[in-house]
């Protein structure tokens, strides 16, 4: 039985996926899933009569003139079960009768599964008996949110149960009566224990520490102290975390430092993105983002609610470090490592780095070329590396098993961590997907 671990990006307007294969030839490996020649996945569904749509966008001819298109069914999600999506520009669709966007978001979710497993299959072999596993990427805020974080568990969960029972699940699906129940009763099977620590830490992590493990395992970072700013489409993550290191004396010879581990110390989420900033400028431009600048420095509080998540986790370092002067002059170097859309915006950009303690101090911000070593890129279609850089960092750390990593609390008590080397899934934890 060869085990494999599926880290699924499930994103406002794109998911991403990464396949880590603990037994590949050469030691472990991970690999991103490819559809259409990019690792960016079309979110949106459609409906047209009674079929749904995955994995399209608007003006794909494959779908029927008249479809009705249900943008970040996420975020619908999360707003349906109470969270205050402030800045989310998404006009007030219903679901189609009688579904729910639960029960949408595990389709979604579902047909993401059946597109990760086969290219597991076609990259491993499909002679190769595989056990699968999964882990599930949601904003830091929702992870920690007592009412969304069972929401999103029990839709992985479901998920994970309609792709265990079904033959299959096409590109597009009839909404029959009997797909109806299944996802319901899924849901309700789903939501049993869906609280329990043991269901939270295996099903779903956040963005933000997800990506914090790209930095873990890729050698362009030094040891050295970081803010990590993903704008998304949706959601803005931020993340404050530190690589240390320490001596290493092998016998008989010179002092050696070596990775001892990773720190997160302040991390966060809020739900104005790129979809909000552009909105705000009038839309989006011919080859790409408009000028935001004058956006964000027009509305206060939208400025604010941008700039909000890296200020809570910088607040979060500041307030942890108190009075160490040594402390303090550490986070005084931090580079700020900008992912997501919002990294291709200068003005996006622009609006970070600044010392929320220090107006007069801004930090170095910085773009990381080099991916981690066990990521295997395809050679045919060939990624842009760009596309890489701002996309997949947070697919690649879900795809690391949650044995691997700490269990996640909130970020007012996070403690120092060092992570061990990958290895694959105790029985234990294999066995939870299999329930």
């Amino acid at each position: 039985m060869r085990y494999v671990h599926l880290g699924i990006d499930y994103g406002t307007s794109a998911s991403k996926m990464v396949v880590r294969d603990f037994d590949a030839p050469g030691g472990e490996k991970a690999y991103p899933v490819i559809h259409h020649s990019s690792c960016r996945i079309p979110s949106d569904i459609a409906m047209a009569g009674d079929r749904i749509y995955f994995g399209r966008v608007a003006g794909d001819p494959s779908i029927p003139a008249g479809a009705v298109w249900y943008p970040s069914v996420k975020m619908r999600v999360a707003h349906h079960h109470g969270a205050d999506l402030v800045g989310i520009p998404y006009e007030q669709r219903q679901p189609p009768s009688g579904w729910t966007f639960d029960a949408l978001a595990v389709l979604s979710v579902a047909w993401l599964i059946v597109q990760a497993q086969a290219s597991a299959r076609a990259r491993i072999g499909v002679r190769a008996q595989l056990r699968f596993g999964m882990t599930l990427g949601v904003p830091t805020d929702f992870r920690h949110n007592q009412k969304l974080r069972p929401v999103f568990v029990a839709i992985a969960r479901a998920a994970w149960d309609i792709v265990k029972r079904r033959e299959r699940l096409g590109d597009d699906e009839k909404l029959s009566s009997a797909l109806h129940d299944e996802v319901e009763r899924a849901l309700r099977e789903g939501a049993k224990g869906a609280a329990d620590a043991e269901h939270v830490n295996a099903w779903i992590r956040s963005e933000a520490l997800a990506s914090a493990w790209w930095s873990w395992s890729s050698p362009a970072f030094k040891v050295a102290p970081y803010v990590l700013v993903d704008v998304g489409a949706g959601t803005t993550n931020a993340a404050a975390f530190l690589l240390r290191e320490a001596p290493v004396k092998p016998d008989g010879k010179r002092v050696q430092w070596s990775r001892e581990g990773l720190s997160v110390l302040g991390a966060a989420s809020g739900t104005v993105g790129m979809n909000a900033l552009v909105t705000a400028a009038g839309g989006p431009a011919p080859n790409g983002f408009p000028p935001l600048a004058h956006v964000i420095r027009a509305d206060p509080m939208l400025r604010c609610a941008l700039e909000g998540p890296y200020r809570e986790a910088l607040n979060d370092v500041y307030q942890r470090t108190g009075r160490q002067g040594a402390a303090r002059e550490q986070w005084r170097r931090a580079r700020v490592w900008m992912l997501g859309g919002g990294s291709l915006s200068s003005d996006v950009c622009d609006a970070f780095g600044f010392d929320p303690v220090a107006a007069a101090h801004r930090f170095e911000k910085t773009l990381f070329k080099d991916h981690p070593s066990d990521l295997q890129l395809p050679v045919a279609p060939r990624l842009k590396p760009q596309e890489v850089r701002i996309s997949l960092p947070v697919a690649y750390g879900l795809s690391v098993p949650s044995e691997e990593l700490p269990l996640e609390i909130p970020p007012g008590d996070i403690a120092p961590i060092r992570p061990l080397a990958p290895r694959p899934p105790s029985p234990s934890l294999a066995g939870i997907y299999e329930k």
